[in-house]
């Protein structure tokens, strides 16, 4: 009998970060191997919304709790411990902190909150105060719940879905476990970034071959 693994990490990858991705399943694939997690991707070919590559990963999701990954992004070599400790009450959502580099700053913390009202992050005593984003492991069943609407290429999914998401858990008073450690780092620049004019880098990309790279990875059937 299959045993259902605690966590689904989903990660949406494009062509021009292979090198990104391997850093990260570098990372990730020891630790999912160590805690029996399944981690999944799904090679964005840039002919659909992202959203709708996100919610095509989540459909796939086996875990009890779901979240995803950047391609472009890391997490420390803690995560699944920290997760999986966390997850032991039981939450509907775990919350964390998160390092973030980008938009012409230095490194700067943010914390990543059912606590916090806003989706978008605003800035408090030097810090990014945030609710629920995508990166936050929830319970899968709850966040298919809250659909990928946007029909915009690359703009607004991540935060249409965390404006959709934070009601919700909300309004059915949800418990949230919140790790009060860096968990993931975000890294983000605008040469590199999908949202401003990368498309034509990737759009109608058809894979020859995928890398392969170790179990418990594996590719969502869309990649092929």
């Amino acid at each position: 009998m299959a045993v259902t693994p605690l966590l689904s990490v989903l990660i949406a990858t494009v062509p021009h970060r292979a090198e990104k991705l391997a850093q990260l399943l570098g990372v990730l694939l020891p630790q999912a191997e160590k805690w029996h997690f399944e981690v999944i991707g799904l090679r964005n070919a840039g002919d659909k919304p992202l959203g709708e590559y996100r919610a095509a990963l989540l459909d796939e999701a086996r875990g009890t709790y779901a979240c995803f990954i950047d391609d472009d992004d890391t997490v420390p070599g803690y995560y699944a411990a920290a997760i999986f400790k966390a997850a032991v009450n039981n939450p509907d959502v775990i919350g964390f902190e998160q390092r973030c580099t980008g938009y012409g700053m230095a490194a700067s913390r943010c914390s990543i909150s059912l606590r916090w009202v806003n989706p978008p992050q605003e800035a408090v005593a030097g810090w990014y105060l945030r609710s629920v984003s995508h990166v936050c492991p929830v319970r899968t069943e709850l966040a298919r719940q809250a659909p990928w609407t946007s029909m915009l290429p690359h703009t607004g999914e991540d935060m249409d879905w965390a404006r959709r998401m934070t009601p919700l858990l909300r309004d059915r008073g949800s418990n949230e476990a919140y790790i009060d450690r860096v968990m993931y780092h975000y890294q983000w620049t605008a040469a590199d970034s999908t949202q401003f004019g990368m498309r034509d880098r990737y759009a109608g990309y058809a894979p020859r071959v995928l890398p392969e790279y170790p179990a418990p990875f594996r590719w969502h059937e869309w990649s092929r």
